[in-house]
């Protein structure tokens, strides 16, 4: 099945649906192997962890 198909059928159900961000490939085979549906990268957050930047959710600059 196309995934584009894949993605209309997830986003045409009723319920909420949790899509969490990847910022390269490994991490995006983990949240697929953890059974997520839908995963989205996005290549600022794909640049920024090359250059050894946090991920913003996780820790908090004071």
């Amino acid at each position: 099945m196309k995934t584009t198909l894949l993605l209309r059928n997830v986003l045409a159900r009723e319920d909420t649906v949790l899509v969490p961000g990847a910022y390269d490939a490994l991490s995006a085979r983990i949240l697929k192997q953890a059974g997520f549906e839908v995963i989205y990268m996005t290549g600022s957050r794909v640049t920024l962890s090359l250059d050894g930047w946090p991920d913003e959710g996780v820790i908090k600059w004071i």
